[in-house]
């Protein structure tokens, strides 16, 4: 053979086994990607059990200020500086906060009370204004005159009229003759000077007049009574009413006559003591600053006795008598005498 044929030869041999070279390592490359992804896929799959792991770890309550683990002394110094800081400026917001809490209580206490004051004056004054107003009108209604032993049905304040007497008070309608007016009686036929007095409370202050005319004496004088005795008791009657009524106006009027013709059963000095008597009268009201009302004077006729026109048996007043009397009264209502 020749030479160029062995060599051809030998190209002929060595070509298949660099084919055999080439095809292993291809298949050793393809191992190790092959082992390399599986080795990432394993690695992953270590990953995600690792997480899912951790994200089911319960903690542990009983070790969560567990401090004591931990080094944190990196962060005392500033943590201490800061703390002291906000301790301090707490501690006097607190303060402040106190003093105008204080203030606020304090000013709405202040309110409070004036409101309850105020709420306090309203009230009394509405009480004050009910109280005056119920008065007003019990007193605008027009009384009743009560005679002998009856019960009053209502106590009149102000402004009324008490007739004090004696039989002769007894007959007198004094309600038809003070018309409009406040008027009382507290009559009592056959009572002497002395059972006033043993009685004041029944007969007079009950009534609380802020007039009263007295009308007695003539029961003493008609039973022969010591004239300066009927005087006397008469002046005790006045103090007594003075003293228990101050504000009461006064009016005492004189013991009226009386006439024999008519009935001579009569005391026959009757009219003479009672003149005296009336005269020791006027000297008392003039001495005591109250007045005297003359009735003697204008129901005499020219023989010094009762005047016929007024009496019907010489000693109880007609309706003529009355009417005279009357007009003399109310010349001290209105001021004129």
């Amino acid at each position: 053979m020749s030479k160029s044929s062995n060599s051809k030869s030998k190209d002929n041999k060595t070509t298949p086994i660099k084919k055999k070279v080439t095809t292993k390592k291809k298949e050793e490359s393809l191992n190790s990607k092959a082992k390399s992804s599986e080795k990432v896929k394993n690695s992953k799959g270590v990953l995600d059990r690792a997480l899912e792991y951790t994200t089911r770890i319960r903690i542990d309550r009983d070790r969560l200020n567990d401090t004591g683990t931990l080094d944190t002394s990196f962060l005392e110094k500033n943590k201490k500086a800061v703390n002291k800081k906000k301790i301090i400026v707490s501690e006097e917001k607190m303060r402040k906060d106190d003093e105008k809490r204080r203030k606020k209580e304090k000013k709405h206490s202040y309110f409070k009370d004036i409101i309850l004051l105020l709420l306090f004056i309203l009230i009394l004054t509405l009480s004050f204004y009910m109280v005056d107003k119920y008065f007003i009108s019990k007193c605008a209604e027009k009384p009743k005159v009560k005679n002998e032993k009856s019960e009053v049905e209502r106590i009149i304040l102000d402004d009324n009229y008490l007739f004090l007497g004696d039989f002769l008070t007894d007959d007198y309608d004094i309600e038809d003759a003070f018309k409009d007016m406040f008027v009382v009686k507290s009559a009592y036929k056959d009572d002497l000077v002395s059972d006033f007095l043993n009685n004041l409370t029944e007969k007079v202050y009950r009534y609380n007049p802020s007039k009263i005319f007295i009308e007695v004496g003539l029961n003493d004088v008609l039973e022969e009574k010591d004239d300066e005795e009927i005087v006397a008791k008469i002046e005790e009657l006045v103090d007594r009413i003075k003293e228990n009524r101050s504000y009461c106006e006064i009016y005492v009027e004189s013991i009226y006559p009386i006439n024999r013709d008519l009935d001579d059963d009569l005391f026959e000095d009757a009219n003479e003591k009672s003149k005296k008597i009336n005269e020791e009268l006027f000297i008392m009201s003039e001495e005591k600053n109250i007045k005297y009302i003359d009735l003697y004077d204008i129901l005499i006729d020219k023989d010094d006795n009762l005047d016929e026109d007024y009496t019907d048996d010489g000693k109880h007043l007609n309706d003529d008598g009355y009417e005279k009397v009357t007009e003399e009264i109310k010349k001290y209502i209105n001021g004129e005498k």
